[in-house]
């Protein structure tokens, strides 16, 4: 079918209903992206569906403005209800789409569209699908098509896919043909690169018994380069653990000497003796070669013979050692003043941080007020230009404090104007009764 118009001349029955699901199959697919973002379209109609290049039916693009936005075009009929209101409790999503796309459906099984969503909100006479033309179509796609056009958007299927599965669209599965075309060519290469290099070069040697031997050299040739470019990696990964742990088995030699500095600071008492007679700091040294054993086990034990040394050069073991005990017996002492005295800055930082914070609140504003609504028989509200809803339902707004220009507009009674005044802490409301 190319165009809508030939669906309606078919006569009701199975052959209309495969063309009707060939278009919801085209529209849904155009609307997924859409809907698996949680937007909407808000526009389908006939007018808005379109062929594409194939042949398959697609929705013209959408508006830049929302689908319950004031400038938004509604198509009675084909619009939902909560594109007529801004409530939060009617928020738009891909339900509204659903409810365009049964009522396109509606349309194309009978050859008119559903009442408006305004008329049906004050009593609802749509008839359902199958009361139209009885056992002309399946009873899963009228149950379907009336699911859809169900007034409160919690009854409607989710998304134009769930709907177009109610009605009986099945949808195309390819990602097999995939899955095979991206598995193929990884086995290829692998036995291409092996068996012809082995299977080229055997035959050369069936004409005696020393040919065979040269052909096998020739075969197991090229077959050496590859071994050796995949033996490069690991010799150099040897040579670099070889380079390692001789340089592992040099490096001992120096922490040892660190070792040695690390010990004196355990006899902190040198410093005093620096002032007395260097034969009394002879026998201080004897304490870190005591403690010095408990070490040695470690690795290298070459480090043993340089304490001995130390007593022949007293005086320059002596200057090595009073800066490295000096430097921890400065620190000790610092750092436990430190920490009495940090906490008192950041304990003054506290309330000074907080003191800059409690400015920075900004003051309350005053509270949205709730404004009774009341309008008899109905009338749809529109405040400052924009509809608020239909009452009834619609029993109450709430508005913040100011002035506003409120219109209630009835199709066979006119419009009714009047100004709010809406004062913070009092009570407002809206009536009318229409004649």
């Amino acid at each position: 079918m190319e165009r809508l118009d030939d669906i309606l001349r078919l006569p009701p029955g199975r052959l209309r209903e495969q063309e009707i699901l060939r278009v919801v199959a085209g529209l849904s697919a155009s609307l997924a992206a859409m809907h698996e973002g949680g937007r909407a379209h808000g526009g389908i109609c006939p007018d808005a569906v379109v062929r594409d290049g194939q042949g398959f039916a697609v929705l013209a693009p959408p508006f830049d403005v929302a689908p319950d936005d004031e400038d938004a075009a509604r198509h009675a009929g084909y619009a939902a209800f909560e594109q007529y209101t801004d409530d939060p409790g009617h928020s738009c999503g891909p339900w509204t789409d659903v409810y365009g796309l049964a009522a396109l459906a509606y349309f194309l099984a009978t050859g008119a569209a559903p009442p408006g969503a305004l008329a049906r909100r004050v009593r609802d006479d749509c008839p359902p699908l199958d009361e139209w033309h009885p056992g002309a179509y399946r009873a899963a796609f009228c149950a379907a098509v009336d699911e859809g056009l169900a007034m409160e958007a919690q009854a409607r299927p989710r998304t134009a896919a769930a709907l177009a599965a109610a009605m009986g669209v099945i949808p195309p599965a390819v990602p097999a043909p995939a899955a095979v075309s991206v598995a193929a060519p990884v086995e290829d290469p692998e036995p291409d690169m092996t068996a012809p290099s082995l299977m080229m070069e055997t035959p050369a040697g069936d004409f005696a018994d020393p040919p065979p031997a040269a052909a096998r050299l020739t075969a197991m040739r090229p077959e050496h380069p590859t071994r050796a470019r995949r033996m490069l990696p690991l010799a150099v990964a040897g040579l670099l653990l070889l380079a390692a742990g001789g340089y592992a088995w040099l490096r001992p030699a120096q922490p040892p000497v660190e070792l040695a500095g690390v010990a004196p600071p355990q006899a902190q008492p040198q410093p005093q003796p620096q002032s007395e007679p260097p034969s009394q700091p002879l026998p201080q040294p004897l304490p870190p070669s005591e403690p010095q054993p408990p070490s040695e086990p470690q690795p290298q034990p070459a480090p043993a013979p340089t304490p001995p040394t130390l007593p022949d050069s007293s005086a320059a073991a002596l200057p090595a050692s009073p800066p490295q005990a000096a430097a921890t017996g400065s620190t000790m002492p610092s750092a436990s003043p430190k920490p009495d005295s940090a906490p008192e800055p950041e304990a003054a930082a506290a309330p000074a941080a907080s003191e800059p914070a409690a400015p920075a609140t900004p003051p309350p504003q005053a509270a949205p007020v709730t404004v009774r609504v009341a309008v008899r028989p109905w009338g749809e509200v529109v405040v400052n230009g924009r509809s608020r809803g239909v009452s009834p339902p619609l029993r109450e707004l709430s508005l913040p404090p100011g002035r506003y220009q409120v219109t209630v507009r009835n199709a066979s009674a006119g419009d009714y104007r009047m100004t709010l005044t809406v004062a913070p802490g009092r009570p407002a409301s809206i009536t009318h009764e229409f004649e």
